[in-house]
């Protein structure tokens, strides 16, 4: 995978574990790593999600339409007034849509 991320971006190389969280902006996308140096790279968050989400990258996974997180960088996980939100080790904090917050909270306790 890492070779697949490393063909977008010719100047540099990117390691999974430093992806912090994926953003999609129409069609394009921004990825937030550990530096915090976001990077945009013109593919959809569709893309990524069928990159990522349901393969063996297991750690990714898409808890609304506009983000993909890594469920490595996690920091905390609340619920309040019935909306779970998430924060991740980069300090954006973002909801778990409606639709997916039991499967959510199913795939926090497996892991």
């Amino acid at each position: 995978m890492d070779s697949l991320l490393s063909s977008f971006f010719q100047k540099e190389k990117l390691n999974l574990d430093n992806i912090v969280c994926l953003q999609g902006h129409v069609n394009y996308t921004k990825i937030y790593l550990l530096d915090r140096r976001p990077i945009m790279v013109a593919k959809t968050l569709k893309y990524f999600e069928r990159t990522f989400v349901g393969t063996q990258l297991n750690r990714f996974y898409r808890p609304n339409k506009t983000f993909i997180i890594n469920l490595d960088q996690v920091q905390s996980v609340e619920e309040i007034n019935n909306v779970v939100l998430v924060e991740l080790t980069n300090n954006i904090r973002l909801p778990i849509s409606r639709r997916k917050k039991k499967d959510f909270i199913k795939l926090r306790d497996i892991n």
